[in-house]
């Protein structure tokens, strides 16, 4: 009946199938996906542009397309786009040395994943990242031991590695 939900394993459904539907929905199924993606992307940059959610909910967009595709470059890179311009409206000191860690991970695992963005990607993360490990320098050389100077070396070195 059409009521009544199968249970049959997904192998079931292969075996009755005809080889021919296997391959189609083999083919099929990754192209349907990459359109999710892009949907999520989509709404993700709309939001962004037309400021229509709050930037938790437009967050939690951008990862929930990291998280379907990891290997995707665009996922990446628009996710660590969307945390530097968190970055900027940052008022708190402590916050951003996190926020850096995000954007450089994100921007990183967007140039292993393609060379699509390199022209954004690379230079901005350099220059966050060196503008960084010479503030960490700085604050050293000023002997300015307080619990931010240790958080920011010790998130310098979570960088590094």
């Amino acid at each position: 009946t059409a009521t009544v939900k199968s249970r049959l394993p997904l192998w079931h459904l292969a075996s009755v199938l005809s080889s021919f539907h296997v391959i189609f929905l083999l083919y099929l199924l990754p192209s349907m996906f990459a359109s999710f993606y892009i949907l999520f992307l989509c709404a993700g940059r709309y939001s962004e542009e037309s400021s229509s959610m709050e930037s938790n909910a437009i967050m939690k967009l951008y990862k929930d397309v990291v998280e379907m595709s990891p290997d995707w470059e665009d996922g990446h890179f628009c996710l660590a786009h969307y945390y530097d311009l968190l970055l900027a409206q940052l008022e708190s000191h402590d916050r951003k040395a996190d926020v850096l860690a995000y954007i450089v991970r994100f921007f990183s695992n967007s140039l292993q994943h393609g060379n699509k963005y390199i022209y954004q990607s690379m230079p901005r993360m350099l220059s966050l990242w060196l503008d960084f490990g010479a503030t960490v320098a700085e604050q050293q050389q000023k002997k300015q031991e307080s619990q931010a100077t240790q958080n920011n070396r010790s998130m310098l070195t979570s960088i590094n590695k």
